[in-house]
């Protein structure tokens, strides 16, 4: 994977015309197919995407998990190139309508998106909501979810449509990420420049992509789910349209719209490029789903494969080692998870976190990854980003309920989730558009008053059983006990940010829709502050 990886980090992407007949397989063996147009990173991309959805489904079964060595490397490179790459090759003279094939225009390039991703959602069982699919997120999923009854989820989908068109030839291709949704972009330039004349077009990074994205680049929704001929008319197309078609539906005059640069879900302007193979795999393994699917157990979220975490963990090391996290705070996200629940030496490190220009303070290697991860969601991505402030929430939550002497992280826990709502609060609401969003806010509030604001107590209860008496212990959960009055202001302080924010938003957006800022819901304003913060 190294190897690979900083082989690619020093060679451009071949065009259809350029490439040749011989490609690199991802154990670094040369083989020859007869791929006209099929780069050797294109189908190393695709290979080592298969291998990790094959490891991912191996070790995360209900019932039957395996190890994830010895891989079946050459089965699925055969897998890849028979079910795959030859398949979305054949597209290629099928869905020009009538178009020059010399010209390859926006309007061929999003034929030939909408044609590979229809395809892609052919070959998976048609679901009604793929929104929670678990594991459905690799091309193997794809190439095996019609005989497993699996789908895919959307990143899944884009994944897979940019892989297939970089199999065309159109290397121009970019697979792009918001917080909960994935699309393909694709710059105007290239249009004319893939799949025919040998250029590669010219790449910007995540730090100018915001202020290039509007003149530079065209999108395709390419993850939408189903196989109706409404989901087929879906694809292909930009994604301002489904703003447009939505505002249009809309019944009052007054009622807010929003557009695709105002939109949490595309995060239009701040959405993350990754424009290159290290990125395209960085993706890849920060998406891996460590969680062991358990059918009817409410619990089985708190169930994870360890080989999946450290296989995943050690990936992302080598991707970071190389350089390419530098800008992708979700990779390094799930980066510090994985040292937060499978830690290495590496992770246990003690690292700095920058206050200032002058001010440090010490912290292990995982915290500073999620501080990076704030740091470049600021800087690069117009602190539009929800997220990077979820996920160091949560660990400082933890640790602070598992240290009685670090009763400071529930306080910092609460300061991240207030940051959060502020963030949030930036988005005009809109119910198709927010959707998960405001699952998020809710899960916050659940934490805040479940972990942080309540704490368990072990009472004894005597029972009476004849001549006998018996001592039962349970465990009860209680209003916290502050050990630190300087905390305990504190964390009244950041929870009352949190619901300003949240108050904020509803404002900004002009009606009431958070449940949670309702004197009934069990995780309310009224619950909070009439149960838990009188003192």
């Amino acid at each position: 994977f190294l190897a690979f990886i900083r082989t690619a980090s020093t060679t451009t992407l071949p065009s259809a015309a350029g490439a040749n007949k011989t490609s690199t397989n991802c154990t670094g063996d040369d083989k020859t197919y007869n791929h006209n147009g099929c780069s050797k990173n294109t189908i190393n991309i695709a290979v080592w995407n298969c291998i990790l959805g094959y490891a991912e489904l191996l070790t995360t079964h209900s019932t039957d998990r395996y190890s994830i060595f010895p891989l079946p490397i050459d089965a699925l490179t055969r897998l890849v190139h028979n079910e795959f790459i030859n398949v979305v090759r054949n597209l290629l003279p099928n869905v020009s309508n009538g178009e020059n094939k010399n010209d390859r225009n926006s309007l061929f390039h999003r034929d030939m998106a909408k044609a590979v991703s229809n395809n892609i959602w052919n070959r998976v069982s048609s679901k009604k909501d793929v929104r929670d699919e678990k594991h459905a997120n690799s091309l193997y999923v794809c190439l095996i979810g019609g005989r497993e009854n699996r789908s895919l989820d959307c990143f899944g989908a884009a994944l897979c449509t940019v892989i297939g068109l970089n199999c065309m030839g159109f290397n121009g291709s970019i697979l792009t990420l918001s917080e909960d949704h994935a699309y393909e972009s694709h710059s105007k330039s290239s249009c004319n420049n893939d799949a025919g004349n040998g250029n590669e077009p010219v790449k910007e990074s995540p730090s100018s992509m915001v202020d290039i994205v509007k003149s530079n680049l065209e999108t395709c929704e390419v993850a939408v789910p189903g196989k109706t001929l409404h989901a087929q008319k879906r694809r292909g197309r930009e994604i301002s349209c489904t703003f447009d078609e939505r505002n249009a539906n809309k019944s009052k005059n007054d009622e807010p719209k929003i557009t695709s640069e105002s939109s949490w879900l595309y995060m239009y302007n701040n959405a993350m490029l990754c424009d290159s193979t290290p990125l395209i795999l960085a993706a890849a393994i920060a998406n891996i789903n460590c969680s062991i699917c358990s059918i009817g157990s409410r619990g089985s979220d708190f169930f994870y494969s360890k080989p999946l975490y450290v296989l995943k963990r050690e990936l992302l090391w080598i991707l970071y080692d190389e350089r390419h996290l530098d800008k992708f705070p979700f990779a390094l996200m799930e980066f510090a998870e994985c040292e937060e629940h499978v830690s290495s030496s590496r992770g246990m490190e003690e690292s700095a976190i920058k206050i200032n220009h002058e001010t440090t303070y010490p912290a292990l290697k995982m915290e500073s990854l999620y501080s990076t991860a704030i740091s470049i969601s600021q800087s690069k991505f117009r602190d539009k980003q929800v997220y990077p402030y979820c996920y160091p929430g949560h660990y400082h939550k933890d640790a602070g309920n598992d240290d009685s002497c670090q009763e400071y992280r529930l306080v910092e826990a609460l300061r991240l989730y207030s940051e959060a709502a502020r963030v949030s609060s930036s988005y005009i609401y809109d119910a198709g558009d927010n959707l998960q969003l405001t699952r998020v806010i809710l899960k916050l509030a659940e934490y805040t008053m479940n972990d942080i604001l309540q704490q368990s107590e072990e009472r004894t209860e005597i029972v009476v059983v004849g001549e006998n008496d018996n001592n039962s212990k349970d465990e009860v959960m209680v209003a916290r006990k502050w050990n630190n009055r300087d905390h305990a202001v504190a964390a009244t302080t950041w929870i009352i940010a949190f619901f300003d924010y949240l108050f904020l938003w509803e404002e900004y957006t002009g009606f009431r829709f958070l449940p949670i800022l309702t004197q009934s819901h069990k995780y309310g304003i009224g619950k909070i502050f009439n149960g838990y913060l009188q003192e």
